[in-house]
């Protein structure tokens, strides 16, 4: 038996609740279209494979054929993974990737290699090329890549890039690795790898470069737990120069081989702000830091590991604008096998609870956690 149950409401107060509960509705569906419409809530992942097409949709199953295919209509929030292989120039303009479509805040863009150094970026050592050209555009990260071969840079941080993160990958025979330009701000550039870079000698006869990281003209760049080794060529692992570097940060890094030029990094024109900082310097040729009379303010160098060189040359630590204090020379930082390049640290180093904390990465090159106060290791890796 069914049982009907009659409303005791009158037809107008039925007809109010509709109109409410519309009305209900249509601003629930409003706040969900907002949230659309900031592009963070529906953020798409892309593909790219060499077995790919750029026809076809760039899901996990039907994958891109290039990176530069997924840079062309990215927005904020979204990922790009790349999978195992070589990439390279295929449309003649010398990039394997023009990145100018940007994130924003909270919503950044990232393009990841899908496991750690298996796609490889390579330029193939075409004159005037370049691996990864960010333009005018910001929040984006740029991880676990190997870039190689790249004439004029492999990772080019163009005038007007903020918020740009460079993080973990391989960087190798390009004349210059990572570019921070004119006018770039907020650059983070975290636990690489850089080496064996070198001159081509065709982008610029007349200023040959084999620079690792080229801090040119750049506010609040920050290099940590990077590896820097065999520098043969022209140039420096570290190149601050250009019309200024300010409010930067160059702290836990590890450098090692006996490069062409003086120093593991060269100081140059206006330095303002600047904290070198926790850094293992070993067998650098002659010094850790050139010094080319830069004008100088607030320049602090601490607690760093030189061996078996010098601290700095010139005028130095007496120059205007510099302090230097709890800096160690003629220790060898006991590597755990130089030869391979494993620059972790033996049981016994120097290097070991010698460093500052206050400024120092919360994690060294492996992701391991460091001390958060007092004092911590020197150089990429915490014992």
């Amino acid at each position: 038996m069914s049982v009907i149950f009659k409303s005791n409401l009158s037809d107008a107060t039925e007809g109010f609740m509709r109109e409410s509960m519309i009305g209900v509705l249509l601003a629930i569906l409003a706040f969900a279209l907002f949230f659309i419409g900031t592009g963070n809530a529906h953020a798409a992942t892309y593909y790219v494979s060499p077995s790919g097409s750029d026809s076809s949709s760039g899901s996990s199953s039907s994958p891109f054929n290039t990176i530069q295919k997924a840079a062309g209509i990215v927005n904020p929030s979204d990922i790009v993974i790349v999978r195992d292989g070589t990439y390279t120039d295929t449309n003649g303009d010398k990039r394997v990737a023009n990145l100018n479509r940007g994130g924003k805040s909270g919503a950044r863009i990232t393009f990841r290699a899908e496991n750690k150094w298996g796609a490889v970026i390579d330029c193939q050592n075409v004159k005037s090329s370049y691996g990864m050209l960010i333009g005018s555009v910001g929040y984006i990260d740029i991880e676990d890549f190997e870039i190689k071969n790249c004439t004029a840079q492999a990772v080019m941080n163009n005038s007007g890039g903020d918020y740009i993160t460079v993080y973990r990958n391989k960087l190798h025979h390009n004349n210059v690795s990572i570019y921070t330009g004119t006018g770039t701000s907020y650059t983070l550039i975290d636990s690489n790898v850089i080496y064996d870079n070198h001159d081509d000698g065709v982008s610029d006869p007349a200023l040959p470069q084999a620079h690792g990281v080229y801090l040119r003209g750049t506010d609040n760049a920050t290099v940590i737990n990077n590896i820097f080794y065999d520098f043969n060529e022209d140039g420096w692992p570290i190149h601050a120069y250009g019309t200024y570097v300010t409010n930067s940060k160059i702290i836990n890094n590890t450098f090692s081989g006996h490069n062409a030029k003086n120093g593991h990094i060269l100081l140059s024109n206006t330095l303002t702000n600047l904290v070198i900082e926790n850094n293992i310097s070993y067998d650098p040729n002659a010094v850790f830091l050139r010094y080319a009379s830069p004008a100088a303010t607030n320049v602090s160098i601490r607690n760093n590991l030189v061996y078996p060189a010098s601290l700095i040359d010139g005028a130095g630590c007496s120059a205007s604008g510099f302090t230097c204090s709890g800096n160690i020379t003629g220790q060898n930082p006991a590597f755990v096998n130089i030869s391979a390049k494993d620059f972790h640290l033996q049981a016994g180093s120097p290097a070991i609870r010698n460093g500052d904390a206050t400024f120092a990465p919360p994690v060294d090159h492996d992701n391991k956690k460091r001390p958060e106060e007092g004092y911590c290791d020197i150089g990429a890796y915490e014992h």
